[in-house]
């Protein structure tokens, strides 16, 4: 589970900004959060979703992205050749000191040990400036590690298994905590696991985009991804695949046949999962003469809506997550979901009967009909707002101390007209209207 994100100096985040899922003590609403999920520490509630609102260009996706950057950062480290520069840098430009300095990132998790972890990275453009990792056993912090500039590192007495050929062996631009997995040292692999997919899920952009193969084939089995379909009211009765000729799949196989190295999770790369992306799903309709049930229709998946499309591209996510306790991230949701779906999304992860893994979502959206007071509790509303010089500032609606906000405060329209930020600020129409006019005026 995450508990907290802070990043600075990436992209328009340029101060440190933190992003917390750690309930506060709010009396309401204690089915949004999970009890005491890590083992033998102390007591700490978790919220199960949140939601990220602002302007376009506020930063909603810059923080994403930074989630997003670090788990691909780990997960890629150790791909890294001698005094190559690092793929993940990219600072704050509109500061003339800060698009040089480093970024910082660091993420609290619980991970499927229930064991909570706080690992935080410094790096600039060629080195790892600071590397650590501390967890917790019976609520008091403990180290690790601690890397430090030059590849110095400091060990804590609970770091079992080989180290210091680690350390020999670890370049500059490389991280201790991925070279440390792949060098099977089993302690560093059950932190390094987490990282992986499903345990942290983020889907940015158009979910077209971030899924351009099938995966469902080998996420989900047909009967789930039925009910899953029929309880988002897609018309959809039954779901059956076929094997088909697909370049585009045979070409992934072949990329991931030459590039894949051994590594956790996947050793010596079972490749049959990649076979599966040439099945094909066709979708039965039922087919009606005025009331009267006539037969079916099958349908491929570009005849479909294209929200049913993009359901389905994440449905194997979603069920995924669920399955395994972990935390899906929608970027925009806003741009593929209807209303009504957002909302029984969320409702899948409030509830114990279908959440059983206090699985969590969070999304960014600009759809402000969600903000139900009777869905959301102020802890799990967040904004993002930039200031004049392009910065991107985080805040939580629970900030607002002295705004009289209510349980059944009517959060949508008090958002709307202004009093938590986070909105457009236009400039004078006048300006284009001048444009236009001497735009005719030339002809």
């Amino acid at each position: 589970m995450l508990i907290e994100f802070t990043v600075s100096n990436y992209k328009s985040i340029k101060n440190e900004q933190t992003f917390s899922l750690a309930a506060s003590n709010l009396k309401e609403f204690k089915e949004n959060y999970s009890s005491n999920p890590n083992k033998n520490d102390i007591k700490l509630d978790i919220l199960k979703f949140a939601a990220i609102y602002g302007a376009n260009g506020s930063g909603k996706s810059n923080l994403l992205k930074a989630i997003r950057v670090m788990q691909e950062f780990i997960l890629n480290s150790t791909d890294a050749k001698l005094n190559e520069e690092i793929n993940y840098y990219f600072p704050y430009k509109l500061d003339g000191k800060s698009k040089s300095d480093p970024v910082n990132m660091e993420i609290e998790f619980i991970n499927k040990d229930k064991i909570r972890y706080r690992y935080s990275i410094s790096y600039n453009r060629f080195e790892i400036l600071n590397e650590s990792l501390f967890y917790y056993p019976k609520g008091q912090e403990s180290k690790l590690f601690d890397r430090k500039p030059g590849n110095e590192i400091e060990y804590g007495d609970s770091l079992r298994g080989e180290k210091k050929i680690i350390e020999k062996q670890l370049l500059k631009n490389v991280l201790f905590l991925s070279k440390g997995a792949n060098s099977n040292n089993k302690q560093l692999e059950k932190i390094y696991e987490y990282f992986q997919l499903y345990s942290l899920c983020v889907i940015q952009g158009s979910f077209h985009h971030d899924f351009p193969l099938d995966m469902n084939y080998n996420l989900i089995s047909p009967q789930q991804l039925e009910i899953y379909l029929s309880a988002f009211d897609t018309g959809i009765k039954k779901v059956q695949y076929r094997l088909e000729d697909s370049p585009e799949a045979d070409h992934f196989i072949k990329f991931i046949m030459e590039n894949t190295k051994s590594s956790v999770g996947n050793p010596d790369a079972d490749l049959s999962i990649y076979n599966d992306l040439k099945y094909k799903p066709d979708f039965i309709h039922d087919v009606y003469v005025g009331d009267k049930k006539t037969g079916t229709e099958s349908f491929k998946l570009n005849e479909e809506s294209i929200g049913t499309q993009k359901l389905y591209k994440i449905l194997g996510s979603i069920y995924r997550v669920l399955k395994e306790g972990g935390t899906l991230i929608l970027d925009e949701i806003n741009n593929s979901f209807h209303t009504h779906l957002t909302k029984f999304l969320i409702e899948i992860f409030q509830s114990k009967n279908t959440n059983k893994k206090n699985s969590q979502l969070i999304f960014s959206t600009h759809d402000t009909t969600v903000l139900d007071y009777r869905l959301f509790r102020r802890d799990q509303i967040w904004f993002t707002e930039k200031d004049k010089y392009g910065a991107t500032t985080l805040y939580s609606l629970i900030e607002f101390k002295n705004s009289n906000l209510r349980q059944d405060t009517p959060i949508e329209k008090w958002y709307l007209s202004g009093r938590f930020g986070a909105l457009p600020i236009f400039n004078d129409l006048n300006l284009l209207e001048q444009d236009a006019e001497a735009t005719e005026n030339s002809k």
